[in-house]
């Protein structure tokens, strides 16, 4: 009689289409189907409960290979309150967890250490792409903000080429001073003080990005530091821990090796070369950048400024130093 009466409501096959579906993604498989208006008495729920357990035990000998459970679903009557009752149909799905797929200690393992030889090729070759961009940003920020500076101080001090001039033999005071006539004015500096460096003393500039400018006594020749933490190197390497820039407005020698080094900016440097790509690899004097493993030339490697900026700002495949 209850399942003539639930017939009446449900259609065998849409009953099943309704509460029996199994969603790939879920571990239970949950009816959302709901009539509100059937009404069953207690004894009839009471008849419902020995079809359930028979199924329950059909549907235990019915597992298949794959875990997963053959189904049966039949509609469960609940009443509640004195105005309404429901009728929800019920699939016994609910009662059986479907089992999970998981993976082996060894697979786990051997997943592991692929993810790490990956890792051990790529990840140093990004560190040095990283480390490469960063030394080449701070190289053309560094040079547009000296010659900005630069051109901000011909409006009240001159061309540059009738700037003081200072001697090898300059002291620190009359090079800070030299220095706060000139370019203090308008660059953004953290400090301003003599630096111990090389087992000579220069000015030492500063700057907010924490780079560091090396100025000699003599102004002309400075060396750039892309941080704080090349400046107190020990083993430094031009071309990889420093880099060469020159503020040479004015002729300072006859030689042909003058010829590039003259400049009314701030350039990378350039004495003893001959204007050439390959001459900034490889100089006379032993300059060059690729030099840079002669140590009897007083300043091997000193070239790499130009090399870098003859390459678009960009660092040279074969570049011969790794950042």
């Amino acid at each position: 009689a209850v399942w003539e009466k639930l017939l009446r409501y449900y259609d065998t096959k849409a009953l099943r289409s309704k509460c029996c579906v199994r969603k790939p993604d879920q571990q239970y498989v949950i009816p959302h189907c709901l009539r509100q208006d059937t009404i069953f008495n207690i004894g009839q729920i009471l008849h419902v409960i020995p079809h359930l357990l028979r199924d329950l035990k059909d549907k235990k000998r019915s597992r298949n290979k794959s875990g997963m459970t053959a189904v049966n679903c039949h509609p469960e009557v609940i009443a509640e309150g004195s105005q309404k009752k429901f009728l929800v149909p019920y699939c016994l799905n609910n009662l059986v967890s479907f089992k999970k797929a998981a993976f082996t200690l060894a697979e786990v393992l051997i997943t592991l250490g692929i993810i790490g030889i990956v890792a051990s090729m790529t990840i140093p070759t990004l560190v040095q792409s990283y480390k490469k961009k960063v030394v080449e940003s701070k190289l053309v920020k560094v040079t547009s903000l000296m010659n900005q500076a630069i051109k901000m101080s011909t409006i009240e001090n001159g061309d540059t080429t009738t700037w003081d001039t200072l001697q090898s033999n300059t002291d620190y005071d009359r090079a800070e001073t030299w220095f706060n006539k000139y370019l203090a004015d308008y660059l953004k500096v953290q400090k301003v003080e003599n630096v111990e460096w090389g087992g000579k003393s220069y000015l030492g500039v500063y700057l907010l990005d924490s780079s560091v400018f090396l100025f000699d006594l003599y102004i002309y020749d400075v060396k750039y530091f892309i941080d704080i933490k090349s400046l107190k190197k020990t083993d430094y390497q031009l071309g990889k821990d420093v880099f060469v820039f020159r503020f040479s407005p004015k002729l300072m020698g006859t030689s042909s090796s003058w010829k590039y080094a003259v400049n009314t900016g701030f350039v990378p440097y350039a004495y003893n070369w001959d204007g050439t790509y390959e001459g900034a690899k490889h100089s006379s004097l032993g300059y060059g950048c690729f030099d840079s493993s002669i140590s009897e030339v007083s300043q091997p490697g000193a070239l790499c400024t130009k090399l870098i900026e003859m390459n678009g700002w960009k660092i040279p495949e074969d570049y011969p130093f790794k950042f």
